[in-house]
């Protein structure tokens, strides 16, 4: 199952540590003093960066005051998944991505639920082979045919992983800026309007393309992506911000770091917002004007 794959097993473990800790009422010098452990490893340990021992979880447990074998036993299977070597997929292209894209790619990977924003090109997971070729040729200025054919092979594995997944759910809103930008042929973006129509046919796929008769409209120049994974939960969800110097990010809802306005709770209430006011008829409206203007 894809929500065993280490690096999500890791994020969980973490996170469900943290909230067991916070229940007890310790905090984290108090529980390095009973563990003699220092400070700084029970604070790596909850941030993700270190693992966890077995044996150290089963010690750590009576601590939180968590006895019960079945939750003990949950721990303990999240332990030792979470120190099993990661065999993922994407591991074939590390060359050609970035640590933080393969953090991007597991929660990708794990997700039942993805939404995505964006406001200026058609999202990676619906982008047909040549619409992917010109934008990153012109986009990204790529002049590196061995990078160019990686890169491509790993945007057509993610399409068949995510797409052909019945348990996923995927929901897609485009500002209409997207399918008004012209490719640098002007078949190839008639060609992936065809695929987006084509797209809005699978029940699990939901698009939707917001009008410019709209107003402007909050995070209306944010690329973002928000998952959401089988368990649920405030600590469920992670989001993922695109940002047009380059420098992208991963936050999760349970940082206490991380600012009001870039948490996934303050995201998904903008994206709610605008799945609740654009309609599926406008968008396949929207998208066969496109077709016909190009």
């Amino acid at each position: 199952m894809s929500s065993r794959e280490p690096l999500f097993t890791r994020g969980r473990l973490r996170d469900r540590l943290r909230s067991a800790r916070e229940a007890s009422g310790l905090t984290q010098r108090e529980v390095a003093e009973e563990m003699e452990w220092s400070t700084s490893k029970i604070i790596r340990i909850e941030a993700g960066r270190v693992g966890i021992a077995v044996n150290d979880i089963r010690a750590l447990l009576p601590l939180y005051g968590i006895s019960d074998p079945g939750t003990v036993a949950d721990f303990v299977q999240l332990a030792r998944l979470a120190r099993m070597k990661s065999h993922a997929w994407w591991e074939e292209y590390r060359e050609f991505t970035t640590p933080q894209f393969r953090t991007f790619l597991s929660y990708e990977n794990s997700a039942t639920l993805i939404r995505n924003y964006e406001p200026r090109v058609v999202p990676g997971l619906l982008q047909i082979e040549d619409y992917t070729r010109e934008i990153s040729r012109n986009l990204f200025l790529e002049n590196d045919p061995k990078r160019e054919k990686a890169l491509l092979d790993l945007r057509a594995e993610r399409q068949a992983r995510v797409l052909e997944l019945p348990e996923k759910e995927l929901h897609f809103i485009l500002d209409q800026s997207v399918i008004c930008r012209a490719a640098e042929l002007r078949s190839t973006m008639r060609r992936q309007l065809r695929h987006l129509l084509d797209l809005m046919d699978d029940q699990r796929v939901k698009i939707r393309v917001v009008p410019f008769s709209r107003a402007a409209y909050r995070l209306f120049n944010k690329s973002y992506v928000i998952f959401e994974f089988p368990d649920g939960g405030k600590n469920g969800n992670a989001l993922y911000i695109e940002r047009s110097s380059g420098m992208s990010f991963i936050t999760r809802e349970d940082l206490d770091s991380a600012p009001h306005d870039e948490t996934p709770s303050y995201f998904l209430e903008a994206f709610w917002g605008l799945e609740q006011d654009v309609s599926k008829e406008s968008t396949t409206k929207l998208l066969q004007n496109a077709m016909r203007d190009f």
